[in-house]
């Protein structure tokens, strides 16, 4: 079970760095733009599985928490 909570954690930051340099990619980085084509093989567009779903919602949560703790 811990290594189920454990690679769910790792996906959700995954996620994470892959949505900042696909926003890079957007804005026109030019050094995140092959980065996305790259994660972009890996990351093919779909549903999140509700597991997914509910860990990048946690991670997104403590992320917004630690953002207030720190700007407070």
């Amino acid at each position: 079970m811990l290594f189920l909570v454990a690679g769910g954690d790792a996906l959700a930051h995954a996620r994470n760095f892959y949505g900042s340099v696909k926003n890079a990619a957007l804005h026109g980085e030019e050094n995140a733009i092959p980065v996305a084509e790259e994660l972009k093989k890996t990351y093919k567009t779909g549903r999140l599985k509700p597991e997914e779903e509910r860990l990048l919602n946690e991670f997104k949560k403590t992320e917004s928490e630690n953002k207030e703790t720190v700007s407070a």
